[in-house]
């Protein structure tokens, strides 16, 4: 009898062992997911500096009050995802209200949306419970229309820049949202097969995000901006299309 309650107290001890594991583990992975997930909301945040829609691709077509909404929306995000201690925190703030307010106004320089293919984290080290260092890659995306100021060809073009950056950031937890406190290293990474960049995988990776992948077709992006456009609205059109 003695036998079969000190064995059932082990079962009942290993039991409890493993639970607080499973309990750790999972907190670990939510932990890696919040990380990654402000990781993605700041690289959007930053592709998405002065975008805009607008009937003609500036924005001296826009509502003083739909200036003021982009402005305000882009410094929230920036305040989601950037620490205030962050070098460039202020001044993404400033140089987004330039662009829309000023630089923009009358040029056709048309960053319309921009975000993020994939982001992987080969390592997440914790120090302490409120700061990590964090190593990886992520691929970003723009869709632009731009007129003729690079070109001189006195056409429109469609620009879908897809890029692969090697990152190193510096997080800190502040009122409970993970946030950049430190951008350690930016450095792209040169590859200008895009399939290959968006299919690439590596089994010892800690996080993924491959949300949005499938919707690009390559091939059908390299058409699109290898041509030139008459007008806006027909740039606008084959941009829509991909």
């Amino acid at each position: 009898m003695k036998k079969i309650c000190a064995g059932l107290i082990i079962v009942l001890l290993l039991c409890g062992a493993l639970t607080a594991f499973s309990q750790e583990a999972s907190e670990s992975n939510l932990e890696n997911e919040a990380i990654a997930n402000a990781i993605v909301g700041a690289f959007t945040t930053q592709t998405n500096m002065g975008a805009f829609q607008s009937e003609d691709g500036t924005t001296g077509s826009l509502s003083e009050e739909q200036i003021n909404e982009l402005v305000n929306e882009y410094n929230e995000k920036v305040d989601m995802y950037f620490a205030d201690s962050h070098g460039s925190h202020d001044y993404y703030k400033w140089l987004n209200e330039y662009l829309l307010r000023d630089s923009l106004k009358s040029t056709v320089d048309n960053c319309r949306e921009g975000g993020v293919f994939k982001c992987t984290l080969n390592e997440i080290r914790y120090d302490g419970e409120n700061e990590a260092e964090v190593k990886g890659t992520i691929v970003t995306w723009n869709k632009w229309i731009v007129f003729d100021d690079i070109y001189e060809d006195g056409l429109f073009h469609v620009e879908y820049p897809v890029g692969e950056t090697a990152i190193e950031c510096r997080m800190v937890r502040e009122n409970g949202n993970w946030k950049i406190k430190e951008t350690l290293q930016f450095d792209p990474i040169e590859n200008e097969n895009v399939s290959e960049v968006l299919t690439a995988n590596n089994a010892d990776d800690v996080f993924k995000d491959s949300e949005g992948i499938e919707q690009l077709d390559a091939q059908k992006r390299e058409t699109v901006i290898h041509q030139a456009y008459p007008d806006y609205e027909s740039a606008l059109e084959a941009l829509n299309s991909l």
